[in-house]
């Protein structure tokens, strides 16, 4: 049985976002070109992008995937995801601020229903949240 990923060019949104590195990039598909990234201003101090499903979807794996050419700016979030009366119905974090200098991908098995899926960082330094791609897989 072949996977969808039901996160493909969903409506994304965020808290903030830096030039041309738009919310919509983390669900356009593009793995390799670090400028089709998602990237917030760096004076967030909670920073955060959401994809909306467009509906409810018992979803088994979440990747979300570090910016193209790789960094350790990705380290230290949470994935928080909502049902559609935007509850809390089950949430991940990744701690690790281990030297990342490749592309990096983290998975999360799930095994609940949601309709939004939410990346969240807090800054406490210069350290903004960056996303390649988030894959929801349904």
């Amino acid at each position: 049985e072949e996977r969808v990923n039901v996160a493909f060019r969903k409506s994304a949104t965020a808290s903030s976002f830096l030039d041309d590195f738009v919310p919509s990039h983390t669900t356009n598909g593009i793995l390799d070109d670090v400028t089709k990234s998602y990237h917030s201003v760096d004076y967030d101090e909670l920073q955060w992008v959401e994809v909306d499903l467009g509906g409810v979807f018992p979803i088994d794996e979440i990747q979300i995937h570090n910016r193209a050419h790789g960094n350790t700016r990705i380290a230290g979030f949470y994935v928080h995801l909502f049902n559609e009366a935007r509850e809390l119905v089950s949430e991940y974090s990744y701690d690790e601020w281990g030297q990342i200098l490749t592309r990096y991908i983290k998975k999360f098995e799930v095994y609940v229903a949601a309709r939004y899926v939410k990346v969240l960082k807090e800054v406490t330094a210069y350290m903004p949240l960056q996303v390649q791609e988030i894959v929801v897989y349904a």
